[in-house]
């Protein structure tokens, strides 16, 4: 069902990016010649079919949790001693 769910968005997501993009004399369709369709006032049509292929969401975070992604500085990485830290306003 989530990617039923997710082709239909797609779907309204590309009538919506038409829909913004075309002149008023223009029309937009949603499932009426093709998933998404767009009939132009000088007579060309654009008919779109829109799938989604992903079985799992882009967004969620499956990375290995004993990975890190961030910059590994190793022996570049300088750490200044407790002493030798002094406060500018004295």
């Amino acid at each position: 069902m989530p990617g039923t769910v997710r082709g239909i968005l797609l779907q309204v997501t590309r009538f919506l990016f038409y829909l913004l993009r075309v002149e008023t004399t223009d029309v937009v369709s949603l499932e009426l010649f093709e998933d998404v369709g767009v009939e132009f006032a000088d007579g060309r049509k654009i008919a779109e079919q829109d799938k989604s292929i992903r079985s799992a969401n882009p967004l969620a975070d499956r990375s290995n949790p004993d990975y890190s992604w961030r910059p590994r500085l190793g022996p570049w990485q300088a750490v200044p001693e407790p002493d030798s830290v002094t406060d500018n306003g004295e």
